[in-house]
């Protein structure tokens, strides 16, 4: 909201603004649901962490080439594995505050990783080794080793701004994304047939 993040203990009933003056709107927000008071702001001037519920807060830019962050995702297996969506490309989290781009590119052109990762939109988890992800430039975004490295399928809508699916395999999956026009497509498996329009 624009008044930062608000937080309820009693499912909704009351919520606390648990933000300073620093964060006034964010984009995106994730909690560590091992460590509740541990919570990631994705903003257009840079990631914020808090470890105490929202006592302190502390701007995490050490690794990014650029500040405008879209979608922060903590690892739901693995501790200590933060990855956000960034306009330079996909980052995680390494030395608890540093930032490290992920490889990803062209799945068959091989194009240049500046080029081929940048202008990310979305990141979903799947499973402890499947991820995806949503790029403006490059399609859907493929990962199959627990995000260490992304690839991109070929086809598929151009733009992508948000990320949906519905199974826990690569080979046994539907994939939703929302265009920039608000338009829905989905996929089906690992040939990506992709029809415009909304499917239930």
């Amino acid at each position: 909201t624009g008044l930062g993040i608000l937080r309820s203990t009693d499912y909704g009933e009351h919520w606390k603004q648990i933000t300073d003056w620093r964060i006034s709107e964010a984009m995106d927000v994730a909690v560590n649901q091992k460590n509740q008071n541990e919570i990631y702001i994705a903003r257009a001037h840079g990631p914020w962490r808090t470890r105490d519920g929202g006592k302190k807060w502390e701007l995490l830019m050490n690794g990014l080439l650029m500040p405008f962050v879209s979608r922060v995702v903590i690892d739901s297996i693995v501790d200590g594995h933060v990855l956000i969506a960034s306009e330079a490309g996909i980052f995680q989290m390494i030395d608890d505050s540093v930032w490290k781009r992920i490889p990803a590119e062209q799945h068959t052109l091989q194009d240049s990783l500046e080029k081929s990762a940048t202008r990310i939109r979305a990141i979903v988890e799947v499973n402890a080794s499947f991820w995806v992800a949503g790029s403006e430039n490059t399609r859907l975004l493929i990962s199959d080793d627990s995000a260490k490295s992304f690839y991109a399928w070929v086809n598929g809508p151009d733009t992508i701004w948000s990320v949906s699916v519905n199974g826990k395999s690569k080979f046994n999956s539907r994939y939703y994304v929302g265009g920039p026009g608000g338009e829905v497509y989905m996929g089906i498996q690992n040939d990506v047939y992709f029809a415009s329009g909304t499917h239930s």
